[in-house]
């Protein structure tokens, strides 16, 4: 039986006074239980969502049930093996929000938010940012800076491996898993800036926005709706729907 399953919501306003955020409209997301095993959305291995030797950022609201404590809350990744070349974002103990890249053949560099940033039973938007420009790493809650720290300089980053919602399969095998509430994640191959991750938090989007590459709102259902027959569509038109697994 699959653990996951997609709610509807019924949220109406968004507000930007960056204490408290709601997510816009209604419609519906994703709900992760938390409980072990191989639970996740698989939306494919597309190269159009490597960002190779250019930026990256990555978004989501997200709403958790509780802070973890000895494990770890994927949100999205896209890494081969045991995380040898990729990217991932997700939430660690302490409400610590992370960010992790890693260049083919090279080191894993990774920032973390101040602990406590990440709270429980109320919606967040996350976004995980790597600028090759100004070879930064950079984190956001809520359309403010929560950690930065120096990026990788060069190297490309081109996992051959399929991008995950809510599922990591760590060295020994277990699984992490999220758990509570994803929607609106959107992946571009730009690194935003704070003012355009601000103006686009709380609004849903067209899908052909520039550089946007990876979309799924999660307000389609499930059973097939997508074209080929997958559960989570993917708007930009790239060909990323996902599969609940």
């Amino acid at each position: 039986m699959k653990k996951l399953s997609i709610l509807m919501m019924f949220m109406v306003s968004c507000a930007l006074s960056f204490a408290q955020i709601n997510k816009p409209g209604s419609g519906n997301c994703l709900y992760f239980d938390g409980i072990p095993g191989n639970n996740g959305v698989n939306c494919g291995g597309s190269n159009v969502l490597n960002p190779g030797a250019g930026s990256i950022t990555c978004a989501a609201w997200v709403k958790i049930d509780n802070i973890p404590s000895g494990t770890f809350y994927p949100i999205i990744r896209k890494a081969d093996g045991l995380f040898d070349n990729g990217y991932l974002l997700d939430i660690r103990p302490n409400g610590v929000l992370r960010f992790q890249v890693d260049t083919l053949n090279g080191p894993n560099f990774a920032v973390a938010s101040t602990p406590g940033v990440m709270k429980t039973g109320q919606w967040q938007y996350v976004v995980g940012m790597l600028d090759r420009t100004a070879n930064l790493l950079k984190v956001y809650v809520d359309g403010i800076e929560v950690g930065s720290t120096t990026g990788p300089g060069t190297g490309s980053i081109t996992p051959s491996a399929n991008c995950i919602i809510g599922h990591w399969q760590t060295s020994n095998n277990s699984n992490k898993n999220f758990f509570g509430s994803v929607d609106e994640i959107r992946v571009w191959n730009k690194a935003l800036t704070q003012s355009e991750i601000r103006a686009t938090m709380c609004k849903k989007l067209v899908g052909n926005e520039p550089n946007l590459v990876g979309y799924w709102r999660i307000d389609e259902g499930i059973n097939g709706t997508c074209s080929g027959g997958s559960d989570v569509c993917d708007a930009t038109g790239n060909g990323n729907d996902g599969t609940i697994f």
